[in-house]
């Protein structure tokens, strides 16, 4: 980085006579790295950052010639060994750097930049861990910061090496499955399973803190036994602003869901119909939602931005099977109807 230093003479009067020239310390302009210590982050968690501090506006960075006009990047790369591959092209990297959008930058980067406005106060690189969806474990990655400074008049770009920061990523991902199948018998993330006899709409799943939910829709199995067990007949799920739904029940399921269970002997007959889907959706779809059809309409999944998806399969019949299966940003995130399950299934066992 650049050098200066300042020099100061004093003149006597009448004779005129000059001091000796008194000559200041040298000035160094530095971009120093500030984090010193590894940087954690959880899969699924917030963002973390690296700090860097410089002690001059940018001005006084400018290579030769630019009369303190130049662009001053911090960029930052991610240092590992190997990363995981989709394919040659594509790369599931462990975590990912942020960019803060700056007057002058048109094209976006990994890193900050040194600004007027920004210059003595901390420049925040973010980094998050990334949620892949992959059942690996902690990994450690190294994030190499250089300063690249590039003239606006002489366009010439100087590059300064800033340092590495260690980053270790701790890996949330879980094999964890929530399912309602007929008639319908419950599982939950935590692998608790029970049944639920009871009709009517259920939260199987809500995050806490995300606009993410799936519920279920039970009916009776059969019109003769009202009271006896319930099945699956739809699930609504919803996406920021929008909901979908898969509806299974078809008119008169009950009474063939009887006829099918008499005539079979306690075994269902497998004669799944098509499930019926419907969108209501604000606008275009909620970015990062995804919705796949399976064979012939009687198999679905439903993506969420947060990597959680839910399978819907026809049964016997009209009705239908549910699973819901976590992502790294479920961890310690969800809630539903789980407890009121629980609590039916405790009085059932005392009476």
């Amino acid at each position: 980085m650049a050098q200066a230093y300042c020099t100061v003479t004093a003149r006597y009067l009448p004779n005129g006579r000059w001091s000796e020239v008194n000559k200041s310390n040298v000035f160094v302009a530095v971009i120093e790295l500030k984090t010193t210590t590894t940087v954690k982050l959880i899969e699924g968690q917030k963002a973390e950052h690296i700090d860097i501090k410089t002690n001059v506006p940018p001005q006084l960075l400018c290579p030769t010639g630019n009369k303190g006009q130049c662009h001053v990047q911090l960029v930052a790369t991610i240092t590992a060994n190997k990363e995981c591959r989709c394919s040659e092209n594509i790369v599931f990297p462990q975590l990912v750097i942020g960019w803060k959008p700056s007057l002058g930058y048109t094209k976006p980067f990994c890193g900050s930049s040194v600004t007027v406005g920004n210059w003595e106060s901390m420049i925040q690189i973010p980094v998050k861990a990334t949620v892949d969806g992959l059942y690996d474990k902690d990994m450690y990655r190294y994030v190499h910061v250089v300063a690249v400074i590039t003239g606006s008049i002489i366009h010439k770009t100087e590059t300064h090496d800033i340092g590495k920061v260690k980053v270790q990523i701790y890996n949330r991902d879980y094999k964890a499955t929530c399912a309602s199948v007929n008639d319908p018998h419950i599982t939950s993330f935590d692998g608790l399973h029970y049944n639920n006899f009871q009709t009517g709409e259920y939260i199987m799943y809500r995050h806490k803190t995300l606009p993410y939910e799936v519920r279920a829709y039970y009916k009776p199995c059969s019109s003769r036994r009202p009271t006896g067990p319930s099945c699956n007949c739809g699930v609504a799920v919803r996406s920021g602003d929008d909901v979908i739904t898969l509806t299974g029940c078809a008119s008169g399921s009950s009474s063939l869901y009887q006829k099918h269970h008499d005539r079979g002997r306690g075994r269902h007959h497998n004669t799944a119909n098509p499930i019926t889907i419907k969108m209501f959706k604000n606008g275009q779809l909620t970015p990062g939602t995804r919705i796949r059809r399976l064979g012939c309409g009687q198999k679905y999944e439903v993506l969420l931005p947060t990597g959680t998806y839910i399978t819907v399969q026809s049964s016997y019949l009209s009705f239908i099977n549910i699973w819901i299966t976590a992502s790294s940003m479920d961890y310690k995130q969800t809630e539903g109807n789980n407890l009121i399950f629980r609590i039916m299934r405790f009085l059932h066992i005392i009476v």
